[in-house]
């Protein structure tokens, strides 16, 4: 992963110069926590920082030159002075993070710099939380401890306290059109919750396979399993139930420029009331997952869905009107 990565998400540049001026001048905090949305560049920034940090040729502030030894290394994904850390399953357990503690302990091998990435430190047991909070509370000289996160929120208030904070915000509407070019998935109502489906195919296709599951369970309740299913396995499929009604709402109050489609059609004859109690039920069950490390997901899902259908009605007859 290299610049051009980095300048896809032009929107970056700010914070990628807030840091620079810091490693110029040799101020940059030991411990550092990049939170946004998917897609708005939380890893790709990581990375970039880690590469200036571990490049040996312009020393440890100098800019990454992308030719030496460690940059190569680096590039390779096999530099003995970096560790990057992500979850196993659902989270990071704390044996991981007690690894990562004796790492940075030691002495640089190539360079001076050592450097943990945690990517979507989120995800931390309260285990792994504590066990990382002594090194954050007591860096050995020349380490780095780099936090990636979706969802700052879910972070111990002393692990995010303990780190200088870095929100990055993706711009929105037609300058994220702008941004990244047109495409049939944005409107100009479209935010970063849209990011990952228009900047992979992947994603976009999950999202085209999401809206037509979502579009069957409005017309026919018995698709619930199948709408189930693909909310329980993949992690953004919340937040896309989330953008079916916030865009409802728009159309219902006669906002211009929303993608129209047959779910959307449906959602909009709900009164406003509705809608915005829909919000509150999708909101409640998100809140719900993220603080409940144990919670069910199937089963808070499950019990989301049947609360919808019952605010919205559960016939054909009201869905065609």
């Amino acid at each position: 992963m290299g610049e051009d990565a980095l300048s896809q998400k032009n929107w970056l540049a700010p914070i990628t110069g807030q840091l620079t001026q810091l490693l110029t001048q040799q101020r940059l905090p030991h411990g550092l926590l990049f939170n946004g949305h998917p897609g708005s560049g939380t890893w790709e920034l990581g990375y970039w920082l880690a590469r200036q940090l571990i490049c040996t040729e312009n020393g440890l502030w100098g800019p990454a030159c992308g030719q030496c030894k460690a940059c190569s290394l680096l590039r390779a994904g096999n530099h003995p002075d970096l560790v990057h850390i992500e979850a196993e399953k659902a989270h990071i357990g704390v044996d991981g993070i007690r690894q990562a503690n004796q790492f940075l302990v030691k002495k640089a091998q190539l360079g001076q710099a050592k450097v943990v990435i945690i990517q979507q430190a989120e995800l931390m047991t309260e285990a792994a939380a504590n066990a990382l909070l002594k090194t954050l509370e007591e860096p050995t000289p020349f380490s780095f401890l780099i936090l990636t996160s979706y969802d700052s929120d879910r972070l111990l208030p002393t692990i995010q306290s303990r780190c200088t904070r870095f929100d990055i915000r993706p711009p929105v509407g037609q300058a994220l059109t702008q941004s990244l070019g047109n495409s049939p998935l944005i409107d100009d109502y479209s935010n970063m919750c849209h990011l990952p489906q228009l900047q992979s195919e992947e994603q976009a296709q999950l999202f085209g396979t999401f809206e037509t599951l979502f579009n069957d369970w409005l017309l026919q309740p018995q698709y619930m399993d199948e709408l189930l299913a693909f909310l329980n396995e993949h992690s953004l499929a919340l937040g896309w139930l989330m953008q079916q009604f916030s865009a409802a709402i728009r159309q219902a109050n006669q906002w211009q420029g929303i993608r129209q489609h047959q779910g959307l059609a449906i959602l909009s004859r709900q009164s406003p009331d509705n809608l915005t109690q829909a919000m509150v039920l999708i909101t409640n069950a998100s809140k719900q997952l993220k603080q409940l490390t144990q919670a069910n997901k199937k089963f808070v899902i499950e019990s989301l869905l049947i609360d919808l259908l019952k605010l919205i009605g559960n016939n054909a007859e009201m869905r065609t009107r």
